[in-house]
């Protein structure tokens, strides 16, 4: 009987052994096969993502390459306008057309589009999407100067990127101090001590240049000014559909000039007094009315012309000559241009939301220290709209008068603006500055020291060879001549996606945002 147990327990042992073991191949097979399914799902969703990224760079190709066509609202980039021109939130005609993958346009608004790439692999179908704004814009630089150098005083602070085609001068004027660079700062030439000695010694030796350095980069390192809209037709643009403003004794338009009002902004063209006639610009905001502009214009010590305009949300300023005065409260987003001539900054430049409240902070009572001006963190807090942003191009020079502060003891001045000099044509003699020695304007003398020059924007200038592209201090430990004893620069971020309306565009397309949707 033993026997026959032993017997009969192996059988059943060996049954289960098989069940276990058949079991076991069963379950390593299905596994096999469902790592392998697993694996081709995978592998086609890699290739298919790989291809729909390869449909955006054929896309890019084809934009990049493209003629651009006269449109409604000026020069458009063929290959997206033709294929979606209508803000309808339907994207529009394919570009891309192949077995496995598409590429098609969708219309965004404001020039700005996304070109939506879907490639199908087997049962996988990927897709990606990347934004594209027809034409790029010069916004990158807290400073830019093409042609001429510039001079750097010991007191500087500079928060952005800075790049000079030609020489950086730096000059000490205060035993002690230099000037810091929070961000990086480059040059084609190489850095060299301005006036005084050790002054780019001294800066380097200190650690000024925080946020790095590469000067003395060659021609390698060059970079062109682009090629801007004439300022001329940003006047025609003010002026479509406008109408003139008539304006009562003692103001005739015809020695005067003529003032336009219209859906795009304001315009003012000369008369034969030409430049005679000088024309104040004065932003103004209250709790019952926003986007006010008012425009004072006189001829000798007589005011002729003096009228408050609602600006459109996004506009334009212009005026043909010169602007002997700007300043205000910005709630818009406005570019201001003199065609011909240079701008005068008369006093603070401040944005400021609904709420009247302020983008940055000062602390005058606290003069000359870096920490006194700060950006105000209630500004825009619970509103949904864009920064506000202005833009103030001009032929000729942008220049720091602070004439209407000085006239009332407040030798501080705090701007908020993207400032862009000797635009509107080639090789224009234009720079962002300060008086020059000798120099006086609007009953502001070179002599009369200033105290604090903030500003919360950017400075791009043509420049020239006789190095009108100053931004220097003037201490007065150096022998007591004016201009700003402190100077702290902070580039505005928030233009790199908020650019001002016909700001500097090139017609080559800016890419960004790229996002995998499937």
């Amino acid at each position: 009987m033993r026997g026959k147990r032993e017997v009969g327990t192996a059988l059943v042992m060996t049954l289960v052994f098989s069940i276990t073991f058949a079991g076991l191949v069963s379950y390593l097979l299905l596994r096999v096969s469902t790592e392998a399914k697993f694996q081709g799902i995978w592998n086609n969703r890699i290739k298919g993502l790989n291809i729909a990224h390869g449909g955006l760079n054929i896309a890019m190709v084809q934009i990049g390459a493209s003629d651009y066509t006269a449109g409604p609202s000026g020069d458009r980039n063929a290959v997206l306008y033709n294929a979606d021109s209508t803000d309808d939130g339907q994207p529009g005609a394919l570009i891309v057309n192949d077995a496995i993958y598409t590429v098609q346009v969708n219309y965004l608004g404001s020039l700005w589009y996304e070109i939506i790439s879907t490639a199908t692999i087997g049962d996988q179908v990927r897709e990606m999407k990347l934004r594209v704004r027809e034409k790029d814009y010069f916004s990158k630089f807290s400073l830019f100067a093409e042609n001429g150098h510039v001079v750097i005083d010991d007191t500087n602070r500079w928060h952005g990127d800075i790049h000079v085609n030609n020489e950086i001068r730096f000059r000490n004027r205060i035993s002690g101090t230099y000037a810091k660079f929070y961000d990086f700062v480059s040059s084609c030439e190489p850095a060299r001590n301005y006036a005084e000695s050790g002054g780019y010694e001294e800066t380097r030796d200190n650690g000024g240049f925080i946020g790095g350095s590469d000067f003395d980069q060659g021609e390698d390192g060059w970079m062109d000014l682009p090629e801007a809209t004439e300022l001329s037709k940003l006047g025609e643009i003010a002026r479509e559909g406008s109408s003139q403003v008539t304006h009562g004794n003692p103001y005739d338009e015809t020695l005067h000039g003529t003032v336009w009002e219209g859906p795009n902004g304001i315009s003012i063209m000369l008369g034969s007094y030409g430049d005679s006639v000088k024309t104040y610009i004065e932003f103004k905001d209250t709790a019952t009315e926003h986007r006010v502009v008012q425009v004072i214009r006189k001829y000798g010590h007589q005011t002729v012309f003096n009228k408050s305009f609602t600006l459109p949300w996004t506009g334009l300023v212009h005026v043909e000559g010169n602007i002997h005065g700007i300043k205000g409260d910005v709630n818009s987003r406005t570019t201001v241009v003199s065609e011909t001539g240079y701008v005068n900054i008369s006093d603070d430049i401040c944005y400021v939301d609904d709420k009247g409240r302020p983008v940055y902070n000062y602390d005058k009572n606290n003069p000359e220290s870096e920490d006194n001006f700060t950006l105000n963190p209630d500004y825009m807090d619970g509103e949904t709209g864009e920064p506000r942003v202005l833009a103030i191009m001009a032929k000729k020079d942008i220049v720091f008068v602070n004439q209407d502060g000085d006239k009332t003891n407040d030798h501080d001045l705090c701007v908020s603006a993207v400032l862009a000099s000797g635009i509107g044509g080639s090789a224009n003699d234009g720079g962002v500055r300060w008086l020059d020695a000798y120099e006086s304007r609007e009953g502001v003398s070179w002599s009369d020291a200033q105290r604090d020059l903030r500003l919360l924007g950017s400075m791009i200038c043509d420049g020239s060879s006789n190095g009108w592209a100053h931004f220097k201090g003037w201490s007065l430990g150096g022998g007591g001549h004016g201009g700003y004893n402190n100077s702290v620069f902070f580039y505005d971020d928030n233009v790199r996606s908020f650019v001002p309306p016909y700001f500097l565009e090139i017609e080559t397309p800016l890419y960004t945002g790229l996002e995998i949707t499937k």
